[in-house]
């Protein structure tokens, strides 16, 4: 019985210590950044990309998030922090590779997508002079040999340096544009809709800005091997309580 008591008292130590390890500050390669407020300095929009009738988007609330892989790409310096940039915009340079941003934009409804095919950009910084993270997405693709579609969206923070981390692959916690100075963004799609080239455009005015690690599959290993020392060890205690009655 005392063997089983140390077995059991060994697994649950060690599995604590695997699950405190597993949640602890996550440093993955994917992140995703989530952006929600408002819509303004949309005049002169085709509000009807996103199903609005009334030539504006001013004052509707949006949606948009930021998919950035720090693995994909080319390392690209930034003065307090690092980033990665990538897409066929810089095919044949030294920033070759493919975007490491991708985006979607949610809007009364309707969704665009944004696969960063042109060019994508993540950056984040902790210099008093930045202090903030980027996305960047563009897309830019050939329709006809007359019309062409482009697509671009940016999302951003500058907050008071030393606010943020300096790696974007440790993301920042909380809504960050409670401690920013600049929470916002805007976008720009110009595409062919009913067989019309048309134009919606605006500036986001952002109140929540946050960002999620996505574990990578060793942290998803780890807690898998907690939890099950764990039932191990639940296990041994009910074995105990059954023999003692």
């Amino acid at each position: 019985m005392k063997k089983r008591n140390w077995f059991a008292c060994a697994v649950g130590v060690l599995s604590s210590f695997t699950l405190v390890m597993a949640s602890g500050p996550v440093s993955a390669t994917t992140i995703v950044a989530t952006q929600t407020g408002t819509i303004w300095d949309s005049a002169g929009s085709d509000s009807t990309v996103f199903g609005v009738t009334g030539g504006t988007l001013d004052g509707l609330t949006y949606t948009a998030i930021a998919t950035y892989d720090t693995a994909l790409g080319a390392p690209h310096f930034v003065v307090g922090g690092d980033g990665v940039l990538g897409g066929t915009l810089y095919d044949g340079s030294i920033y070759a590779g493919p975007s490491p941003v991708s985006a979607t934009l949610t809007i009364n409804g309707v969704t665009i997508s944004f696969d960063g095919f042109y060019s994508g950009e993540a950056d984040s910084s902790n210099d008093p002079a930045l202090g903030g993270v980027f996305q960047d997405s563009f897309d830019y693709s050939y329709v006809d040999q007359y019309n062409n579609t482009s697509k671009d969206i940016k999302l951003y923070t500058v907050g008071n340096g030393q606010l943020f981390p300096n790696s974007i692959a440790t993301p920042p916690s909380g809504n960050v544009c409670l401690i920013s100075v600049i929470c916002d963004g805007h976008f720009n799609i110009y595409q062919v809709q009913n067989g019309v080239v048309v134009q919606a455009a605006g500036m986001f005015a952002a109140t929540s800005y946050t960002f999620a690690a996505v574990p990578e599959p060793k942290t998803w290993a780890m807690m898998l091997v907690g939890l099950g020392g764990l039932g191990v060890v639940l296990r041994s205690r009910r074995r105990q309580s059954l023999a003692v009655v």
